[in-house]
């Protein structure tokens, strides 16, 4: 079976339920900026929608607030400014300003909580960045230039092709189903075309409208064939084509990695990953785990060590200490709930980041989880891997710094799940993306996690029962996501 069979047997099989079960979801705010994309939860109060604005704020730089009575006073970077408990007024130091929320502040629990419909105006008050673009019906929130947009050209070839040029590099999630193709923006600040939905002259493709909702935007492309799907230009062009006839009958049920110039768009039909290092740039994608090696369920990577102590919480207490007692606290956690692991590094070594991917990816685990402490913030911060773009994906290999592309979604779902599990245990958590090694060199499911002190006081960080209580947490997230990481291997 050839590779445009196989890529559009596998736009077959990833019908567009990734888009179904996104509408599903709790509500969510996406939040773009030049150093990271994230997404956060939305509360609802009163029939209004509100976000914390730490969370929004806190991957955006440096940022602090106390409370003092029912007032709640913010700092970030060298911007001050007072909220109080359900009133609309905002004090801001710049030139005694002053501004007005649509509806009151919240202040819960030592944190404060803004109404979503302020957003746009308040962050621009409070950075000082600009550009600030909010689509306050879809909940995405651009911070300064990073907005992508594209162009959509219907070239009249026989066949007919669909070209999409982005002005940056673009990786949607893609899904097809009878009569459309769906393409899926999670973590690219994609910008509406100037016109939607737009109608094309041609008896194939027929039409093209793009839609945004809960924090994704999503074009979808009506077609009466099946379309095959290819990335050009460092994944700036998107070019949509009808499959030959000869190529449409979905009879085999392997499927190989794609060529230099197109992605595989989903699982293969066995059930076989695309997994991606070896030699110099690439790894190798196992066909059989074999039986050499003893293979665990997760990996745990304390970071750092060695030479390398990380972050200095304290004189005394680097890093390095900190994330290796977490890790033994959660390798315990998981293997009393039935879940192998193995720590990477369980004493003072130093590891390189390649050899940290290398020793991971030779256990073939379903999750590797990388640990990192930090001094500032409160509760835990998740992260999965935002990629670069890639398209030298040659047959069994696939590139180093892109390994991680197919697992980020089962990734994604697996740090959604231990957020979660972290907050029923009153823990705050957050997710969130960026590009981080050696996350992106895994070819299993990859996740990080930044554990802060549960007060903003360091010594809770070290405490026995905030460390147990964390990984407890983690482990519960971990076990729930369980069926997802085994269905995405």
């Amino acid at each position: 079976m050839d590779f445009q069979n196989k890529l559009l047997l596998a736009l077959v099989l990833i019908a567009g339920a990734f888009l179904s079960l996104a509408r599903a979801e709790e509500k969510r705010i996406a939040i773009f900026s030049p150093q990271t994309s994230f997404t956060l939860p939305v509360t609802e109060r009163d029939g209004r929608d509100y976000v914390g604005l730490v969370d929004v704020l806190e991957p955006l730089g440096s940022v602090r607030a106390t409370t003092d009575g029912n007032k709640w006073k913010l700092r970030f970077e060298q911007r001050e400014a007072e909220f109080v408990d359900r009133q609309t007024l905002v004090k801001l130091n710049t030139k005694n300003k002053k501004f007005d929320l649509p509806a009151s502040f919240r202040l819960e629990s030592n944190r404060g909580l803004v109404p979503v419909a302020a957003l746009g105006s308040l962050i621009s008050q409070l950075t000082g960045i600009s550009p600030i673009v909010f689509h306050e019906d879809s909940r995405r929130l651009f911070v300064g230039k990073v907005a992508v947009r594209f162009t959509e050209e219907l070239q009249k070839e026989n066949p007919p092709r669909l070209v999409l040029n982005f002005t940056s590099p673009a990786s949607p999630t893609i899904a097809s189903e009878p009569g459309k193709v769906r393409l899926t923006f999670t973590r690219e600040p994609i910008m509406p075309p100037p016109v939607s939905p737009v109608k094309f002259d041609d008896a194939v493709i027929t039409s093209a409208q793009y839609e945004e909702a809960n924090g994704i935007a999503v074009l979808t492309v009506f077609t009466t064939a099946p379309l095959l799907a290819s990335f050009s230009n460092e994944g700036r062009t998107l070019t949509l084509t009808r499959a030959p006839q000869a190529q449409v009958a979905p009879q085999a049920n392997n499927a190989s990695s794609p060529s230099p110039q197109a992605q595989t768009l989903g699982p293969t039909t066995n059930g076989t990953p695309a997994t991606p290092p070896l030699a110099s740039g690439t790894v190798e994608v196992p066909e059989t785990t074999g039986t050499g090696l003893r293979h665990f369920f997760a990996v745990i990577d304390a970071a750092h060590g060695g030479t390398e102590r990380g972050a200095g919480l304290s004189d005394a207490l680097p890093e390095k200490d900190v994330v290796l007692s977490f890790a033994r606290y959660l390798q315990k956690e998981l293997q009393t709930r039935g879940i192998s692991a193995l720590i990477l590094r369980d004493s003072d070594a130093t590891l390189s980041l390649d050899q940290r991917a290398s020793l991971a990816n030779s256990a073939h685990p379903m999750l590797y989880i990388t640990m990192h402490a930090a001094s500032q913030g409160k509760g835990v911060r998740i992260y999965t891997s935002l990629l670069p773009f890639s398209g030298n994906a040659n047959g069994p290999f696939q590139p180093w710094e892109a390994a991680q592309a197919p697992h980020v979604r089962t990734a994604v779902a697996t740090a959604d799940s231990v957020a979660s599990e972290l907050r029923k245990h009153d823990i705050r958590a957050r997710v969130l993306s960026a590009p981080l090694r050696p996350m992106n060199n895994l070819i299993a499911a990859a996740i990080a996690i930044e554990v802060a002190p549960p007060d903003a006081e360091l010594p809770g960080l070290v405490s026995p029962n905030y460390q147990q209580s964390v990984a407890s947490a983690i482990a519960d997230g971990i076990l729930a996501a369980r069926p997802q990481l085994e269905a995405g291997r």
